[in-house]
């Protein structure tokens, strides 16, 4: 068989895995639900005992929604052993963390496998959720509160409503940390690096330019510094109250270090900084 010929067989073939690849881009949750569970069930031992560990999402009825649709079916592939992980981890092989997190295309429901004894990250299995889909619309509706975890074994924990990603108190506390020290509350709340970055440089510098002033008595060293406290002051009312993203979820880290800041009447009212060690 020569060249030509093989590229006619070839071309079509690509094309045809082409579309195929493009046709399963994304799914409405249903079908995502099912092909996540199909993967983590495929990817493990037949006969595995598995447990449902946690589900993130952004609401209390969305994440409702993915436990049971996810429990039910991992039992509708007849491959695994599924035990409620709020009553029973003895005997349990692996262990499902599932997260609906925001994606170019919509959203992405993903499925992080881990290995009980050595907890090993088995597999992560992944599966992309149109956004226009009527029951994500739902389920993810304005009205709906904030959720930080829910699922099997652990306790939904509503939350005020978030904006741009971020909760009032986060964007307050973004704000009150960025005036203690330039650019700290954008870096450890927001993980906002470029907004970090300048308002470090910005308060710094404002900082810089006002102690050269007072210690060579050069006036003119006042007006850079101004400026600086000027743009820095702007800058970091601007940055906190708008910046969009996700806030960091530490729920599924072993080690989990988190931050509050209860903003007062007259400035920061309480800065608690507190580790939580699972087991």
């Amino acid at each position: 068989m020569n060249g030509k010929k093989i590229w006619w067989l070839v071309i079509p073939a690509m094309m045809a895995i082409g579309a195929e690849t493009a046709h399963a881009q994304a799914r409405n949750l249903g079908a995502a639900i099912q092909h996540v569970a199909n993967e983590v069930s495929f990817g493990v031992t037949t006969g595995s005992t598995i447990a449902l560990s946690s589900v993130n999402s952004d609401t209390l009825r969305m994440s409702s929604h993915l436990t049971n649709g996810i429990t039910e079916a991992l039992l509708r592939t007849g491959r695994v052993t599924l035990v409620d992980w709020a009553q029973q981890r003895e005997g349990v092989q692996y262990t499902v963390a599932v997260e609906l997190e925001t994606h170019t295309d919509g959203f992405r429901l993903v499925a992080r496998v881990t290995q009980v004894e050595g907890a090993i990250i088995r597999g992560i299995h992944s599966s992309i959720v149109m956004q226009n889909d009527p029951v994500v619309t739902s389920l993810l509706g304005p009205t709906q509160p904030a959720v930080a975890v829910a699922g099997t074994g652990q306790v939904a924990v509503t939350g005020i409503p978030m904006r741009g990603g971020f909760t009032a108190g986060q964007r307050w506390g973004t704000y009150w940390l960025n005036w203690i020290v330039p650019g700290l509350g954008s870096f450890v709340i927001m993980r906002d690096t470029f907004g970090g970055v300048f308002l470090l440089i910005t308060g710094v510098g404002s900082y810089l330019f006002t102690m050269s002033a007072v210690i060579t008595t050069n006036e003119l060293m006042l007006l850079p510094g101004g400026v600086l406290y000027i743009t820095w002051f702007i800058f970091n009312i601007a940055r906190s109250a708008s910046f969009r993203g996700r806030a960091p979820r530490f729920a599924d880290l072993p080690e989990q270090w988190n931050i509050a800041v209860i903003p007062g009447e007259t400035g920061i009212d309480k800065v608690a900084l507190t580790h939580t060690l699972r087991f």
